[in-house]
């Protein structure tokens, strides 16, 4: 089990806040919506007792890593570990035969940019407390060394994340399964 996790999400149409809080980190993404979909501006990252900062310096066409102050190219769609997962249901949202392909995302984070794939590993049946989903998962290719990660996306509720699935290169398998969702009044 991975404990207990946060997702926030708000938006106004043309800006977004989200925050996680779970087992693949703690972000904290802010920036805009654009024809590419989610388009961050900054993003920081829980490192130790403190916060690292990326910018998406979309003017200059850069991704800051506020660790190192190494900069990489930001491209059209462009996404942080955080909004990469709502990027997904954004995808879901406007067409979800492109989540039946490769999906490939050029995400930007405190160790630098880099590409991401997500393959599709299919439909699958959830049992969670807020009853059974169908989900389509999706696993992102681990790198060497990484750990592979596993996102659960459920059409009925807005294509969210409902589950996510951190395992490590040795063997230790971390999951958290969505327990509610509320919205705003």
């Amino acid at each position: 089990d991975g404990g207990n996790a946060h997702l926030a999400w708000e938006t106004d149409g043309s800006s977004y806040r989200l925050e996680l809080d779970g087992i693949s980190g703690d972000f904290v993404s802010e920036g805009g919506l654009d024809d590419a979909g989610i388009s961050p501006r900054t993003t920081s990252e829980r490192m130790g007792t403190g916060k690292a900062s990326t910018v998406f310096d979309r003017a200059r066409g850069q991704i800051i890593d506020g660790v190192t102050k190494r900069s990489a190219q930001l491209v059209p769609g462009s996404q942080d570990d955080a909004s990469v997962l709502l990027q997904l249901s954004g995808i879901g949202q406007a067409d979800p035969d492109q989540l039946r392909s490769r999906l490939a995302f050029w995400v930007g984070g405190v160790n630098g940019a880099r590409m991401v794939y997500f393959d599709t590993a299919g439909p699958e049946r959830l049992d969670t407390a807020i009853g059974t989903l169908e989900t389509v998962r999706l696993v992102r290719l681990a790198e060497d060394g990484a750990p592979q990660l596993e996102v659960w996306l459920a059409p009925a509720k807005a294509w969210l994340p409902v589950q996510l699935r951190l395992t490590s290169p040795d063997g230790a398998v971390r999951t958290q399964t969505i327990c509610a969702i509320s919205t705003p009044n």
